[in-house]
């Protein structure tokens, strides 16, 4: 068996652990919904540029790492 306790334990972690994550969510959407929305019509191109550089920058850092690692 995978689990090393039982069940019920996971089971209510993990619903307590998504019940938090979603209404925190939900929490921050209805209180900056239309801000961020409002952002991101702005700067939703700048935004947009910088995940991408900072995705591609930790991928090949981590690359260069694997490497240097082998």
């Amino acid at each position: 068996m995978l689990l090393s306790g039982p069940v019920w334990r996971f089971v209510a972690a993990v619903s307590i652990g998504r019940g938090v994550r979603y209404f925190g969510g939900g929490v921050l959407a209805v209180r900056y919904g239309d801000q961020v929305l409002d952002a991101l019509r702005t700067h939703g191109p700048t935004i947009t540029a910088v995940v991408l550089v900072v995705v591609v920058l930790g991928i090949s850092g981590w690359l260069l790492w694997r490497r240097a690692q082998a």
